[in-house]
């Protein structure tokens, strides 16, 4: 296990289940189990033709709108909370980008929801935190 405990990483992309997550993160909070908590938002990397057609600050602009919108809940619940956070967007992979940022943040915990597929459904389309837990050095808490 790598990073500090007290500080947590909530990736969310504005489901339920993500809001789930930060509402454990909320009470791990109050328990005095988290000091520092990240949120996350990962948006996909736009097809490559695209960049042909769009320019970089434009889709920047895209990415952080779609992020914002991603980011709300999760924003209102911790604020309704009094808990404070940093947020963070990254761009590409989600799994691969959540562990990116949990190292780079030096985040001990990455606490994230899961949409609850079946596990004959994750062989076939595979599960982002499925892959968070496979590969990060974090602790990994998966809400349901």
């Amino acid at each position: 296990m790598s990073g500090d405990l007290s500080k947590v990483l909530v990736p969310v992309d504005g489901s339920s289940h993500a809001e789930r997550a930060v509402r454990h993160a909320i009470e791990m909070h109050r328990s005095g189990q988290v000091r520092e908590l990240h949120l996350l938002n990962v948006q996909p990397a736009l097809p490559g033709h695209v960049g042909t057609f769009i320019d970089k600050p434009t889709r920047d602009d895209f990415h952080r709108e779609e992020a914002d919108k991603a980011l709300a809940s999760a924003r209102d619940l911790l604020g309704k909370a009094k808990v404070p956070f940093k947020e963070h967007i990254g761009v590409g992979q989600p799994g691969p980008s959540i562990i990116a940022f949990a190292q780079k943040l030096n985040c001990g915990q990455i606490i994230m929801g899961t949409h609850g597929l079946g596990s004959a459904l994750q062989l076939v389309l595979g599960s982002v935190a499925q892959d968070v837990v496979r590969d990060s050095g974090a602790a990994v808490t998966v809400v349901k």
